[in-house]
């Protein structure tokens, strides 16, 4: 849940992890939250939930029915801790669990550090966090405008320009998926008037 949470929502990893059902509209098809990180702007993120997304969260909703709490209590009790049971917190086991299920799916992301003496050990390329840059690229090679998939990751444009964006960095789609449906596509027929303020508002920096 937590690696669907991140690849089709672009959650960062804390934010998958303390994911509450109260966020979650299945109805609607969307998500609504605050990220942790930018918690102090109340600037929300919106996505629409995918369908493969929308499958995980509505097992685990049948598993849960009628608690509005968070989607993973087990996890939240281990990442963040649990006065109750006096369980301390323990993010790396989970971040480390989710590093090694990333270099099984994909038989990548070891790198060796030699550039500092006290780090001569092998550390990984990519992590939780890669999740929801893959999401942003595949999003924007998908169409996506910066203004949409800034609001749907609850940052702003440039932020979104500058990091989480890299289209042409060896993201190919593997075969048999190049005819995979876009996220969002743009099939509106409206007025030349009103298509032309379109193409002078996505040239605005």
């Amino acid at each position: 849940t937590v690696v669907y949470l991140g690849l089709y929502a672009g959650c960062r990893l804390v934010d998958a992890i303390t994911m509450r059902w109260s966020s979650i509209d299945l109805a609607a098809g969307a998500i609504t939250y605050v990220p942790r990180k930018t918690a102090r702007t109340g600037k929300q993120a919106l996505v629409p939930i995918l369908p493969p997304l929308r499958k995980v969260l509505a097992e685990r909703r049948r598993d849960r029915e009628g608690d509005d709490g968070y989607v993973l209590p087990d996890l939240v009790a281990l990442y963040e801790g649990d006065p109750a049971t006096k369980r301390k917190a323990n993010p790396t086991t989970v971040r480390k669990v989710l590093v090694a299920l990333i270099h099984c799916v994909t038989g990548d992301g070891r790198e060796h550090n030699k550039n500092t003496a006290q780090r001569q050990r092998q550390r990984s390329a990519y992590g939780g966090h890669s999740l929801r840059h893959s999401f942003a690229s595949m999003a924007a090679m998908s169409g996506v405008k910066a203004a949409y998939l800034a609001r749907m990751l609850g940052d702003n444009i440039t932020t979104v320009q500058r990091y989480y964006v890299h289209v042409g960095y060896g993201l190919d789609l593997l075969p048999g998926f190049e005819a995979a449906p876009k996220m969002i596509e743009a099939r509106t027929q409206v007025e030349p008037e009103r298509a032309a303020m379109h193409r002078l508002a996505d040239e605005l920096p």
